[in-house]
């Protein structure tokens, strides 16, 4: 296993919550991607919980960087793992008033979760709050993308990329999450998941999935990820290719 899954299945493995195998090696792939580039920023999550995900987080922290947890209540197990941390911050308040937060005014992240309130509205407000505090090469990564439960995300998800298509590409779906970034870095993430991302998964332990490339740009710019059964990494691009290849 790569350094920053190692590290965070030694220490946060036993947290309650929910962030399944597949989004752990994903974001353990990318945040090691980013460190790799020499990419720097802080980190946020809005939406907390028991701190499952935020642990992953708190790993990928590169000296400078802090990480910014945000909810409306900071559970205990929450505060147990973090506080005491001299570069985490719990703040405990809505997401819709991170805006007027002075000390965040200039702040920029690398790397943004949201997977707070799950009404449209928030999640509306949350994104935009993303997008106004993108460091160089971020990522803004969006919980439970396409869940049946919370449809309205997805809704608010792609209008919020429809509302910025100028501006802001969705570049991979998949493990109940979405990967949206600037246009400028759709090509770069792009290539890392063609040439990097296989690789790379297998050393976080996932090693059969399937990659998709169903469309091209500019239909769409997004790739697909999911596990599948022993298969291995499997390749799917256009339906109506001979051989299976993935297209920028």
């Amino acid at each position: 296993m790569t350094a920053l899954i190692d590290s965070y299945r030694t220490i946060y493995s036993d947290v309650a919550g929910w962030f399944n195998p597949l989004s752990q090696a994903v974001w353990s792939a990318l945040l090691t991607e980013q460190a790799r580039l020499g990419l720097s920023g802080d980190i946020l999550e809005i939406g907390v919980k028991h701190g499952k995900s935020a642990g992953m987080l708190a790993c990928a922290l590169q000296e400078g960087e802090r990480l910014t947890l945000v909810d409306t209540v900071i559970t205990e197990s929450a505060r147990s793992l973090f506080a005491g941390k001299l570069n985490i911050t719990l703040r405990e308040m809505s997401s819709l008033a991170l805006k007027h937060t002075p000390d965040l005014g200039t702040v920029t992240f690398r790397f943004i979760h949201i997977d707070g309130n799950h009404l449209a509205s928030f999640v509306q407000n949350d994104l935009e709050f993303a997008r106004d505090h993108m460091a160089p090469r971020a990522v803004i990564c969006v919980d439970d993308f396409f869940s049946y439960h919370y449809p309205q995300i997805t809704f608010t998800t792609l209008e919020f990329l429809s509302r910025h298509r100028h501006e802001m590409s969705i570049f991979l779906a998949g493990g109940n999450k979405a990967y949206i970034c600037r246009h400028p870095d759709y090509r770069p993430y792009a290539r890392w998941l063609i040439e990097d991302v296989p690789e790379t998964l297998a050393q976080n332990g996932i090693a059969d999935f399937n990659l998709y490339k169903s469309a091209r740009a500019p239909e769409i710019s997004c790739f697909g990820i999911a596990p599948n059964k022993g298969q291995g990494v499997v390749i799917k691009g256009l339906d109506t290719d001979k051989e299976p290849k993935l297209y920028y």
